[in-house]
């Protein structure tokens, strides 16, 4: 999963920045470290505002350890409009995330959002009939549809 594993190192000019669930947080969710470290480093790129290639890249390694993040993929379009990304390849993308994970609200609206920028839908038809045939009763496709 980790594309970054072995490059710990470009990482270096940023602070990472923990969470902060305040001096005494009800119900702490328990998040792998490799989340943590790399939410930590999120948080850093937020911080700075900076949308590029590692920024986009970040985004894909935590959303394979998180899919049902608003504000991971929030970023991931910032970044894919700041770098002028082909839309297309993000659809690419987003047709084996989805598949693997077919009822998350998160990732049915980042593919719509993706729609909406690209705008054009013509490959959503067969996208969802797909989907159809593993699950006819998929609410997000339909509602996508």
């Amino acid at each position: 999963i980790m594309k970054f594993a072995d490059q710990e190192d470009e990482w270096n000019d940023l602070v990472p920045i923990p969470q902060n669930d305040g001096p005494s947080p009800v119900v702490s969710i328990a998040y792998s470290d490799e989340f943590v470290h790399y939410m930590d480093i999120f948080r850093a790129v937020v911080h700075k505002g900076e949308l590029s290639l590692r920024a986009l890249e970040l985004t894909e390694t935590l959303l394979e350890l998180n899919p049902a993040n608003y504000t991971i993929w929030q970023y991931r379009r910032e970044c894919l409009k700041a770098l002028k990304c082909d839309l297309n390849k993000e659809l690419d993308f987003m047709d084996n995330f989805t598949e693997e994970n077919p009822k998350n609200y998160q990732i049915w609206y980042h593919r719509r959002a993706t729609i909406e920028l690209l705008g054009n839908g013509s490959r959503e038809m067969d996208f969802t009939s797909r989907v159809f045939d593993i699950d006819c009763k998929n609410y997000h496709a339909w509602a996508h549809r």
